[in-house]
């Protein structure tokens, strides 16, 4: 099973972008080149010290908007509960940052600001587990 964190920094230079773990013990960054959008999964001495570098909660995904590829990235969340022991955090506050290495050319609509939504570092699925104790609860055949 892979290893889930909790703390990221995201450290993005012209080049590339690098996320780092930051949980006690974790080694692990994920490099994405911001050209050719390829991934790899370093460790933290190969992250350069050049760059801007700032705390994140998480990675969305990637998005193709008209002005091209932007990472989307968790900037604050929130804990709202716990479920069969793991916390389960809101997801408040995103960024979208453009793998185009300057943001000249956008305007203020090209700008996208979704809504807050459900978040959980150490169960793959809640929505499926959710759905499965509750089909197990009401005695419902598998």
């Amino acid at each position: 099973m892979a290893t889930a964190y909790e703390r990221f920094n995201l450290h993005a230079t012209p080049d590339k972008f690098y996320i780092e773990a930051c949980d006690d013990g974790a080694n692990d960054v994920l490099v994405i080149d911001r050209a050719s959008m390829e991934t790899t999964l370093t460790g933290v001495m190969n992250i350069p010290p050049s760059g801007i570098t700032r705390p994140i909660c998480g990675i969305m995904g990637t998005i193709r908007l008209t002005a091209g590829m932007y990472l989307i990235v968790i900037t604050k969340k929130k804990k709202v509960g716990d479920l069969f022991g793991h916390m389960v955090w809101k997801a408040i506050e995103f960024d979208l940052i453009p793998y185009k290495k300057t943001m000249l050319h956008l305007t203020e609509t090209q700008v996208l600001k979704p809504p807050a939504l459900p978040l959980n570092y150490s169960h793959a699925d809640m929505t499926e587990c959710l759905s499965a104790s509750e089909s197990v609860l009401r005695g419902d055949s598998v």
